[in-house]
């Protein structure tokens, strides 16, 4: 199987449909699991890497964007963290402070945890390629560097050296990296470079297999932005409501008697509360979206900035969108409801 993410390591509802292809399909005679992006959550690096090692086929992790020509160094950790690792060709490993996301707060058992087991499989792998064991700290929030010096027969992968190292990792946990997948690759690190996905499944000499292709992406990214575009939408309703109840009550103030028939009222009533119940209806659908992304609740509610905010503060402030809004619908609505009746 041939398992293409498409995007970044952001969202707990993609790593859970990586880890259903990875554990609940199969079995298969290989899986390539294909990364590419460059920004990532800890904690779905863990998880994807402890689903590789746990998947009931033989899984690659394989790094590859032929787009971007990089990917970024948390899926890299995904890749060395795994039974296997490979890297494309002309590849990038590349990792900047802003690349790391925060997703919702881990206890700090699950945090010892996971750092743990992915600084574990790292010193298998150093071992194993005849590197320093404890090089593997560099997830562990040490300030560890990784540096790519010659070797007799092949460059060596050290802790020490000249220049810039290719890898670093700094004291409140971020990892910095520039370095060539070939490097990454001379070392041992990671098999390859392959030119592509199909290429890496050839030298593996299955024969003529059948190979399942499926693609998955992140929905984080669309799931925000529609619910800020159904936010935007109930206020835009709201105001629309606003104006057609001040234009009947303007006819009814302009006639003689001041009175309009009562099928002016049930007309305008009707249209009302059919907009409303829409934009109820609306959030309802989007604030399910909050349950399969809960990283929503860790980005700023509209109108509020990121200063002297607390995962619980920015969880209230989203909150407060919703039930301002339905209150505000009820209200408007009361109104509509009155005058069908009338």
């Amino acid at each position: 199987m041939h398992l293409s993410v498409a995007g970044d390591l952001d969202s707990s509802e993609l790593v859970t449909r990586i880890e259903r292809q990875l554990l609940d399909t199969g079995p298969h005679a290989l899986v390539v699991l294909e990364l590419g992006g460059t920004r990532y959550r800890l904690d779905l690096v863990w998880r994807v890497a402890s689903a590789a090692r746990r998947s009931p086929s033989p899984v690659v992790v394989f790094l590859n964007d032929g787009r971007a020509r990089s990917v970024g160094v948390g899926q890299a950790v995904v890749a060395m963290a795994s039974p296997r690792g490979a890297i494309g060709r002309r590849m990038r490993i590349v990792g900047e402070p802003s690349d790391r996301i925060e997703g919702p707060p881990a206890e700090p058992e699950k945090r010892e945890r996971m750092v743990r087991e992915l600084s574990g499989d790292l010193w298998v792998r150093l071992r194993d390629i005849g590197s320093e064991p404890g090089l593997s700290r560099i997830v562990a929030g040490d300030e560890v560097g990784w540096w790519i010096e010659p070797g007799e027969e092949r460059p060596r992968l050290v802790g020490a050296g000249e220049g810039p190292p290719a890898m670093r990792s700094t004291s409140d946990g971020q990892l910095i990296a520039d370095l060539s997948g070939d490097d990454l690759a001379s070392v041992g690190m990671l098999e390859g470079p392959h030119a592509d996905a199909r290429a890496l499944i050839a030298s593996e000499g299955l024969g003529r297999v059948r190979i399942e292709r499926v693609r998955l992406e992140s929905k984080l990214e669309d799931s925000h932005r529609r619910v800020l575009e159904a936010l935007d939408a109930a206020d835009r309703t709201m105001d629309r409501v606003r104006a057609a109840i001040g234009e009947v009550q303007d006819r009814r103030r302009s006639r003689r008697r001041g009175v309009l028939p009562d099928s002016a009222y049930r007309r305008a009533g009707l249209e009302i509360v059919g907009e409303l119940e829409a934009a109820r209806a609306e959030l309802d659908a989007v604030e399910l979206l909050f349950e399969a992304h809960p990283e929503l609740l860790v980005r700023p509610a509209p109108r509020s900035t990121r200063i002297g905010l607390t995962p619980a503060i920015m969880a209230s402030d989203w909150r407060a969108e919703f039930t301002s809004r339905r209150s505000a619908i009820d209200s408007l609505e009361r109104t509509g409801r009155e005058w069908m009746e009338r």
